[in-house]
């Protein structure tokens, strides 16, 4: 024991001497996040081999899929244990954004060359395959040859082949078992495995997706802007995007248009229509055109045409999604004010309705709460704080050339004017209202592990999200409260900066700084989910005016189609559906029920947004008022 108690403290204490030490040096840290975030890129392909080695790729950053098991202390064990590694571009695609941005605004040490290469190298490979023609149309995973139907598919590799591995598993050999050893929990996790495993050959098909779509967009923008310092990383970018009208052009082919005729468009999933119909009734009562960009990249009747391929989207209908709506805006503003994309692109009509609507949207949804719903408009991406940054993110682009000058569109400044307003009002609002404050600590919760119990049947907070919401609050109230200048290379607290508002950045920024690297918290997120989380999101469960099945094919559609009155509406709710279940109109949050969901962690993405987070405040000054910004 004694021995053992000295072995301990030769390793512990320098450790633990070490992160005192640097609690009182913002720079430290931030070193120290830059070679552990590179830590978590692959270097080199790798093929699977259970149990020990996943499918990996080069260049690729670390995220894994879990699946969210809560409630008694066997669930959060199990949600421990469940980790299957993932590839996939969007965590890579942001946590190089995010390294950029470091150095950009903040004080960070510019991005290995070689390091930023290999990821732009490994997200090239995500374009899509199946169209004919060279495109910047993006995958979440990688597509993957099928021989014996002639196409490309988009799947989650080790997902996929974990389940076609363990096909010969006698399970219900293993529940037996289970259940007389006591582990009714763990019976219930072999319970979970066979409905995924039936599953997931049907379900993990995807076309392309504006999401990934716009984040490269995003990306290749960034890197136009900085170009002076990363020029053979913004060429290598370029040769790999040399068609981005290819996405300009898909985005007005498969825009959601709730009030044609063409029914490949007209319709959406029952769920985004619930949150939305407030919406486009205003838009009906107003006599306006709506056109509003969607998660996929394909619309009813190429699913129907393509459900034997296995390339379609979940339920065979599109959806909107505000975090996807966020990150196209950010696509084409970006893209306009960095010089990758010229401005006249706005004079189109249609890419112009579908920008103004989509900002529109996003308005609404900010100055609503999210219509309550967060659980339907922010369908596979749970945290609200993050998309609260990713609209901050557009919003602080704007404000900073419209300091500088005149904005070369007038739909980049009433987007300026609409987000600016947002933001700074209820968003700002809401986001202080949502922090923890402990004497003089501030943070923030989000649900991972929030109502978790111990053996003894305990309530606990583990806080798994801690890290990852506090970085998101500090990303978003400085992207919303300062602005860059490009003169003097600093960021500067705007005027009207209220002073609860520098308060609590500063205290989470000491929180971050004090907790980021260390053994207390898991750096965990949900960076993306399935859509299905529970009761509350099921689609059967919302009014449809649209059903089409055919059982030669294979295939069914549930969906609404148009706009029609609230009243309607609200009796076709009421009205017992698939279950004999009504339409759930409230959510109560993901811990309140027993459902569990798969979800997306990275914890590389949680190390980078913290990065940002500390090299931006790091990086601002307070200067006379006289010198501060004010906004017009």
């Amino acid at each position: 024991m004694k021995i053992l108690f000295i072995l301990l403290s030769c390793f512990l204490l320098p450790v633990l001497c070490l992160q005192r030490a640097e609690e009182g040096c913002l720079q430290c840290t931030i070193k120290r996040l830059v070679k552990r975030i590179r830590s978590y890129q692959t270097q080199k392909d790798t093929d699977f081999h259970p149990p020990n080695f996943w499918s990996k790729t080069k260049g690729i950053y670390e995220s894994q899929v879990k699946y969210y098991f809560h409630g008694d202390a066997a669930s959060s064990h199990l949600r421990d244990m469940f980790s299957i590694y993932d590839v996939n571009m969007f965590a890579t695609s942001w946590i190089n954004t995010v390294l950029i941005e470091a150095y950009k605004y903040g004080r960070t040490p510019k991005p290995d060359p070689a390091q930023l290469e290999l990821s732009l190298e490994a997200i090239a490979k995500f374009a899509d395959k199946n169209a004919n023609y060279t495109n910047s149309l993006m995958n979440f995973w990688p597509q993957n040859y099928n021989e014996t139907l002639k196409i490309w598919q988009c799947t989650p590799k080790n997902l996929v082949t974990f389940f076609q591995f363990a096909d010969d598993i006698p399970l219900e050999t293993i529940e037996k078992i289970l259940e007389k050893m006591g582990l009714k929990k763990l019976e219930g996790l072999i319970k979970f495995y066979t409905l995924m495993r039936r599953g997931i050959i049907g379900v993990f098909h995807i076309p392309p997706d504006f999401d990934d779509t716009f984040v490269n967009l995003g990306l290749g923008a960034l890197l136009t802007d900085m170009q002076t310092d990363f020029p053979k990383q913004q060429n290598v970018w370029h040769v790999n995007n040399r068609n981005i009208s290819s996405v300009l052009n898909a985005l007005k082919k498969y825009a959601y248009r709730p009030f044609s005729n063409d029914k490949a468009v007209n319709s959406i999933d029952p769920r985004s229509y619930f949150y939305l119909r407030y919406f486009l009734e205003d838009a009906k009562k107003y006599k306006r055109d709506v056109a509003l960009a969607p998660t996929w990249v394909q619309n009813i009747d190429e699913a129907r045409r393509l459900i034997s391929k296995g390339v379609l989207m979940p339920f065979n209908i599109n959806n909107i999604g505000c975090t996807v709506s966020a990150n196209v805006i950010y696509g084409i503003t970006s893209g306009i004010l960095s010089g990758l994309l010229k401005p006249d692109i706005l004079d189109d009509p249609e890419i112009e309705k579908i920008y103004r609507n989509t900002s529109r949207l996003i308005t609404w949804q900010l100055q609503t709460d999210l219509t309550k719903r967060p659980d339907l408009a922010l369908l596979y991406y749970p945290s609200v704080l993050e998309f609260y940054w990713f609209v901050a993110r557009s919003s602080a682009l704007l404000e900073r050339y419209a300091l500088a000058g005149k904005l070369p569109h007038v739909a980049l400044e009433d987007t300026r004017v609409m987000f600016g307003k947002a933001l700074r009002g209820h968003v700002t609002t809401r986001i202080l209202s949502m922090a923890t404050r402990v004497d003089s600590e501030v943070y923030y919760d989000d649900f991972m592990g929030n109502t978790d119990r111990t053996l003894f049947n305990e309530t606990m907070n583990k806080a798994e999200d801690r890290l990852f919401s506090t970085s998101m609050a500090t990303n978003a109230l400085q992207r919303i409260w300062i602005v860059y200048n490009e003169t003097s290379k600093r960021n500067n607290w705007i005027h009207e900066t209220p002073s609860l508002v520098h308060d609590t950045v500063t205290k989470m920024v000491a929180y971050l700084q004090k907790n980021i690297l260390g053994f207390r918290y898991k750096p965990w997120n949900a960076f993306y989910s399935g859509s299905v989380k529970g009761k509350s999101t099921f689609p059967f469960f919302y009014p449809g005016n649209r059903v089409e099945s055919s059982k030669k094919d294979h295939y069914s559609l549930y969906g609404m189609e148009g706009v029609i009155s609230e009243e309607e509406y609200l009796q076709m709710a009421k009205t017992p559906k698939f279950h004999n279940e009504t339409t759930p109109m409230d959510f109560n949050g993901f811990n309140n029920n027993t459902s569990g969901f798969p979800f997306w962690n990275s914890p590389p993405y949680t190390y980078a947004t913290a990065l940002l987070a500390l090299s931006q405040f790091e990086n601002t000054e307070i200067v006379e008022e006289r010198f501060q910004p004010r906004l017009r």
